[in-house]
């Protein structure tokens, strides 16, 4: 199977994709049951707004890509139009009536309008920081 993936996930033009539908996609596929929180992670943007390219980008992209395997062999014999049919209906379904889609909609585009503005500076985080302030002293110091 993961060798399955690795091809898919080179030929599926999941990076290629808008926010809007890779968020919709990822919220057609969201689990409750699974260890992410999307609601979370969506609202930790507001905070976090470079986690959205960082690392919520690639993880949608797989999350999608799982699902999709999952779906298509969940359809055995069913055409491919079937298929992209009933994924566009569903996507479709999402972004003209979900409220809670529209809510997180609007902060995905406030996250990537701060990461791409050329007058906002995003904090370092705290990891980076505590390393910055470990090495700086390494820096500074003659060899």
């Amino acid at each position: 199977m993961t060798g399955t993936i690795s091809q898919l996930k080179q030929q599926l033009p999941l990076n290629r994709l808008t926010p809007s539908l890779l968020l919709a996609l990822r919220v057609l596929f969201d689990d409750p049951d699974d260890i992410v929180d999307l609601d979370q992670d969506i609202a930790d943007l507001r905070y976090f707004p470079e986690r959205l390219h960082a690392s919520y980008r690639p993880e949608w992209e797989t999350y999608i890509l799982h699902a999709l395997i999952k779906r298509y062999r969940a359809a055995g014999s069913a055409s491919s139009d079937h298929l992209i049919d009933s994924v566009m209906r569903d996507v479709e379904q999402i972004q003209q009536n979900s409220h809670r889609y529209q809510h997180m909609l609007q902060m995905v585009l406030q996250a990537q309008s701060v990461c791409g503005s050329h007058n906002t500076i995003l904090f370092p985080s705290g990891w980076r920081q505590q390393t910055m302030a470990l090495m700086l002293p390494l820096t500074t110091a003659k060899k």
